[in-house]
């Protein structure tokens, strides 16, 4: 699924509390990353969703990773080879995410 949101301007970003990505930004284009919690086990953070903006195009890949980490949460891009356990996590990380694009202002473009 493709995501975008129409306020990209850097301004707007930090407001939201977006910060500079070094890692994928380069002369040509500029991203700004946010990442949050989205699944805990008792007080300890399991997963976070990392939102990727392109600032020039307002473009967004979300991601969703293990806690402090560049591993990606298999489960999530495949539900389908999941446990039922592991379905009933992705709807969880899928809500939140959800409510965080709302609060966001991110679209689908489907």
């Amino acid at each position: 699924m493709e995501y975008y949101i129409k306020k990209h301007s850097k301004k707007h970003l930090e407001e939201l509390g977006f910060s500079k990505s070094f890692l994928f930004s380069n002369d040509d284009e500029e991203y700004y990353w946010y990442r949050f919690p989205v699944y805990k086990y008792t007080e300890f953070i399991i997963f976070e969703c990392e939102v990727l903006c392109n600032v020039r195009t307002g473009e967004i890949f979300i991601d969703v990773f293990d806690y402090k980490t560049r591993n990606k949460y298999a489960s999530w891009y495949y539900p389908g080879l999941g446990f039922s356990a592991s379905n009933k996590v992705i709807d969880i990380i899928n809500k939140k995410n959800d409510k965080k694009c709302k609060e966001f202002g991110i679209k689908s473009k489907d």
